[in-house]
């Protein structure tokens, strides 16, 4: 395990996001257009198989921080991606929250320039949706001939291990313009298919497998990089790292989710979540490979980002969904800017 240098724990910033995350309203809001735009899941075999021919597919470039382990792994689950009670089963029930902050902070840093800018903006959505965006948030016209903006219409987000596509399609279906890429080549295969099924991400998602490095050198950027539950999964954090921030355009956003490496961590994510409650198959997480925030904190302003804030994901055992949360210690969402 490389040990990376510890200068204490960094202060996080952009307390006003913090704040509008824990507004009861604008949470309850975020959530509900989240789902709006959230197809029901079905467990058709139709995408639940996986493609026979994959491994005669082109393979990505040899990579410094792809574990061939893990992406053998994670070929080996590519077909329950989009069953609810399969492997993802928590990553489904953890998107809504997951998805709701991305949107947020997109909003907030990059299209609003003031309070008063995401006030109106978040009452132009709300008009907007009412004026005529179906539930599944198609765009149709609004009795005027009208065509509805979807709120993350014209950003341009990068989706690092995107799996069989959890995160980049309810980004597309906000209106994004989404790149999801994975090492492994059964998961961007079913991804593929899956979006297959739904008109509105048509158009708007696109899967390769490929890794960050080969997308750096191809000097690719993007408004926004998402890289979710990923990191504890790679063999080089820091050099995954750096491409992250490398391929986040000037004035855009990094956003990463995973797990911190702490002892309440190893009894709830590794024993207790794949030996006793038995929800993730054994062996899913090491809990070497778990990052704390300050260490993402000091390695990412090392390659010219920003650390913005740290928010705690934690469960909900009653409601069984995620929420929000200033407990880090297990669970965590992490945004991080580049300077214009």
């Amino acid at each position: 395990m490389e040990v990376w240098s510890r200068i204490g724990i960094h202060k996080m910033r952009s307390l006003h996001l913090w704040n509008r995350l824990l507004s009861s309203s604008h949470h309850i809001n975020n959530i509900r257009w989240y789902q709006s735009y959230t197809p029901s899941i079905t467990t058709s075999k139709r995408y639940l198989t996986t493609n026979p021919s994959a491994s005669h597919d082109q393979k990505p470039t040899p990579s410094v921080s792809i574990d061939k382990k893990e992406v053998k792994k994670f070929d080996e689950l590519a077909s329950q991606w989009w069953d609810v009670n399969g492997h993802a089963k928590m990553l489904h029930r953890m998107n809504p929250t997951r998805i709701a902050y991305i949107r947020s902070g997109i909003e907030v840093h990059l299209l609003s320039h003031s309070h008063s800018n995401s006030h109106s903006k978040r009452q132009e959505k709300d008009q907007q949706t009412d004026a005529g965006t179906d539930m599944k948030g198609f765009q149709r016209e609004n009795g005027q001939g009208t065509r509805i903006k979807l709120p993350l219409d014209g950003v341009s987000i990068l989706d690092i291990g995107c799996g069989g596509g959890l995160v980049s399609e309810p980004l597309a279906r906000l209106g994004a313009q989404v790149l999801g890429v994975d090492g492994s080549s059964q998961g961007v295969y079913v991804a593929t298919e899956h979006a297959k099924l739904d008109p509105m991400v048509q158009g708007r998602v696109e899967y390769r497998q490929a890794t960050a490095e080969e997308l750096v050198s191809e000097r690719k950027q993007f408004d926004v990089v998402c890289a979710l539950e990923i990191i504890e999964h790679v063999k080089n954090p820091k050099e995954f790292l750096k491409d992250c921030s490398s391929l986040v355009r000037p004035g855009g956003l990094l956003f990463l989710s995973t797990m911190n490496r702490t002892v309440k961590s190893y009894m709830i994510a590794v024993l207790g979540a794949e030996y006793v409650a038995r929800v993730l198959p054994v062996g899913t997480h090491q809990w070497t490979r778990f990052v704390r925030p300050e260490e993402l904190s000091t390695v990412l302003e090392s390659f010219g980002m920003k650390s913005e804030e740290v928010v705690g994901i934690v469960y909900d055992l009653f409601t069984r969904s995620f929420k929000y949360s200033q407990d880090h210690s297990v669970n965590y969402i992490f945004m991080a800017s580049k300077k214009a």
